[in-house]
């Protein structure tokens, strides 16, 4: 337990046996201690981090592993460094900082991803795009939603909604297939499901976005690869739960 006295705290450690011990600590070497405490609970997990982050007075900065500021509490949130930048939130929004604690990213955004690749996902005005480290927009905020995937080869490719539809786009952002379908899924093991504009029924697609199995069910609910073959659960227009593969057979 911490009391405050003056320009100082009392820490009362209470033992197992029932003693009590009083150490009285100025501040600085009470934040010390608490920076410490942040330290060790954190780097049992992350040996390889240099810096973590540290709440202190309702605001967030980081500290080095010899528990020093590195930079000091003034963000209302921060998070962990990816790629030599951080998100930070001020007032609301979320820009990005550097290891010095400089704005680099001015905070407008209402979602910031980390940075990955020299890449990172923000919204604005309720519209998705991609930003580089500059805070220049390689993809423009037009997207309803985006979600990051791999193909088979663990290539880039993006799943896009624009005005309830939805497309695929490579990792140069261009399209593979401009927003047509009515539902689509990430992609998992080469291939997502998707439900068709012509009958707004489900099938599968592969990664160039063909049909791979002609949309004929009222739902794909999940699939999944096993034993080298994919497993798809389907509910069919006559509302019956089946399992099938790839082709459409049913798996027993």
């Amino acid at each position: 337990m911490r009391v405050n006295f003056g320009n100082g705290s009392c820490i009362f450690i209470a033992y197992a046996n029932g003693g009590i011990e009083m150490l009285d600590l100025s501040d600085e070497q009470f934040d010390y201690l608490t920076r410490k405490a942040v330290l060790d609970s954190a780097i049992k997990y992350h040996k390889e981090r240099e810096l973590f982050t540290y709440k202190q007075h309702g605001k967030v900065g980081y500290i080095n592993r010899e528990a020093q500021l590195a930079i000091p509490p003034k963000f209302d949130d921060a998070r962990d460094f990816y790629d030599g930048l951080a998100v930070a939130e001020i007032n609301g929004k979320y820009g990005y900082i550097d290891r010095d604690g400089n704005i680099v990213v001015e905070p407008k955004f209402d979602y910031a991803s980390n940075f990955g690749g020299g890449l990172a996902q923000v919204k604005i005005n309720g519209k998705n795009g991609f930003i580089d480290k500059n805070g220049n927009f390689v993809l423009e905020p037009e997207f309803d939603t985006i979600y990051s995937c791999k193909n088979t080869d663990d290539e880039q490719l993006y799943v896009v909604s624009l005005d309830d539809k939805w497309g695929i786009m490579n990792g140069d952002f261009e399209y593979i297939v401009r927003p047509t379908f009515l539902d689509l899924s990430g992609f998992k093991e080469g291939y997502a499901s998707a439900q068709s504009a012509d009958n707004e029924l489900f099938g599968m697609v592969n990664c160039k976005g063909e049909f791979v199995l002609k949309p004929q069910y009222r739902k794909i609910t999940n699939f999944y690869k096993q034993n080298g073959n994919l497993v798809i659960f389907a509910v069919t227009v006559d509302n019956e739960k089946i399992k099938i593969d790839i082709n459409g057979n049913i798996i027993p």
